[in-house]
């Protein structure tokens, strides 16, 4: 037998119902408010007036063989004020193993060096040579410090020497490069991999942007746009061979420059809109 529904029972039950349907009803309002509600768009890069492009330096490093070239070390500063040279592809780079100075015998390191030397390519005035004309070409208005002291001055936190109107630096540096052994790779490969450095004179602190880094060796970079696939012509199944093959090699190592130098020139141009010129 049903009881009998009261009108107070009757009147709870609506009472009910019509909270539910408006708590439903202001959920889904919410969330269709959450949906529809726009991004905020991002904020624009600093723009830039006036870059200065620094001398692109190339460390001694005992891992890197280099391309064969006996250009003069560049000195880094270190410390307070100095901008870190990073450790892009670090963990990359442990898992190789750089010939030149690793090899179990020395008659196998010294017959690297001889084939490299034949190359003869500086990675870091090849990519000098290119940098400041390519950000020319992009419209990127800058001033090319050529001075080694006020550059190292730079580098170490001190810049009265940059001229005026400077508002952002670019600091590049071969952090290694050279041939390596790889049974994957089928024998002795290149490897250059560079660091890009954009930040502003105003404080070591404050970078316009994160460091860019940028690698090239005979293996698929996949979904990174900063990475360059060497030809498999460029790699050789002996030292022999790689000796023999140094004209290849120099003309191979251009091309790879100018797409790390492209890929360069993008990022600044991405990162730090240039103001227009005004004449």
């Amino acid at each position: 037998m049903n009881p009998t529904n009261t009108s107070s029972d009757v009147q709870r039950r609506h009472v009910l119902r019509d909270t539910i349907i408006w708590v439903v009803a202001g959920s889904l309002l919410t969330i269709a408010g959450c949906a529809t509600r726009p991004a905020e768009p991002p904020k624009p890069p600093k723009p830039i007036s006036l870059l200065a492009v620094l001398p692109v330096s190339a460390p001694i490093s005992k891992s890197n063989t280099g391309f064969g070239s006996a250009g003069p070390p560049v000195v880094i500063p270190t410390g307070p004020g100095a901008v870190s040279a990073g450790a892009y592809g670090g963990a990359l780079l442990g898992s190789l193993i750089v010939y030149g100075f690793q090899a179990n015998k020395q008659n196998e390191r010294e017959a690297i060096y001889d084939a490299l030397s034949h190359v003869n390519f500086d990675a870091a005035a090849e990519i000098d040579s290119r940098l400041t004309p390519a950000l020319e070409q992009a419209q990127v208005r800058l001033v090319r410090i050529t001075d080694p002291a006020i550059a190292f001055d730079v580098r170490a936190g001190k810049l009265d020497g940059l001229p005026a109107g400077v508002d952002a630096i670019l600091d590049v540096t071969v952090e290694e490069s050279g041939y390596y052994h790889s049974m994957r790779a089928g024998g002795y490969s290149p490897m250059l991999q560079l660091k890009a450095t954009l930040h502003s004179p105003e404080s070591d602190d404050v970078d316009l942007d994160d460091d860019f880094g940028y690698y090239a060796d005979w293996r698929d970079g996949g979904k990174d746009k900063r990475w360059v696939t060497t030809p498999k012509s460029m790699t050789f199944a002996s030292v022999d061979l790689l000796k023999a093959g140094s004209t290849d090699v120099r003309a191979g190592l251009e091309k790879v420059v100018d797409q790390l130098v492209t890929l360069m020139v993008l990022d600044v141009q991405h990162h730090t809109p240039v103001k227009p010129r005004v004449d």
